[in-house]
């Protein structure tokens, strides 16, 4: 399926919520606490396709190389993956494009940009997400935001809002204990099977599907 404008779901979407925090932080100073508080999935991306995820949040930032190069790594909070586990963010989008293109059903790719310390990091995110949407036409993106203020730097042709995307996960629950703000797991663990019960029409992502 290709991209439309102003998505209108009639479908409820299950997907996953910071995809790529399975991945080992590259400073070991911080793998106990993300362990504990930042760690979202403990599935491998291609585990939780199988698993039936039809939407991957993808949070991103970028690095220099010495040619100046962008290259895009996986991040949450303070936390940075290793460069050496990560898959390509070309390889996931391809993924989920054949997916959607063989299956007749629509696949998600929610990107975020993480981190950000210039403009030139938005406007090189900009045409990561141009890039992205043109070569990957059987995937649905949405997202395009920067995390620390929530400011839209990209808006995608499927134009999917925030306003279709549920996320019953602890950082945001009402009905998440104090503890369970702090270890995402412990909230998953309690409550991801009534929440799937009680999924909307739209993209409803989850903490360690």
């Amino acid at each position: 399926m290709t991209n439309n404008t102003k998505m209108e779901f009639k479908e409820k979407v299950f997907g996953s919520h910071n995809t790529m925090t399975y991945l080992r932080p590259s400073n070991w100073l911080l793998y106990l606490g993300h362990l504990i508080m930042s760690k979202c999935q403990s599935k491998t991306w291609i585990e939780q396709i199988s698993d039936g995820a039809r939407v991957l949040d993808i949070r991103v930032f970028p690095e220099y190389n010495k040619s100046h190069n962008v290259i895009w790594r996986y991040g949450h909070g303070l936390v940075k993956f290793s460069k050496s586990k990560s898959p390509n963010i070309y390889l996931i989008s391809k993924t989920l494009n054949d997916k959607a293109k063989s299956t007749h059903q629509d696949y998600y790719m929610r990107i975020i940009l993480e981190k950000c310390k210039s403009e030139t990091d938005v406007e090189n995110f900009v045409m990561l997400c141009e890039g992205l949407e043109k070569e990957f036409p059987y995937v649905k993106f949405l997202g395009g935001n920067r995390k620390s203020d929530w400011r839209k730097c990209y808006t995608f042709l499927s134009d999917i809002t925030d306003n279709n995307v549920n996320q019953p996960v602890s950082s945001m629950a009402p009905d998440a204990r104090w503890y369970e703000k702090v270890c995402p797991w412990l909230y998953a663990k309690r409550t991801n099977k009534v929440n799937k019960d009680k999924m909307i029409n739209g993209i409803n992502l989850f903490d360690f599907i």
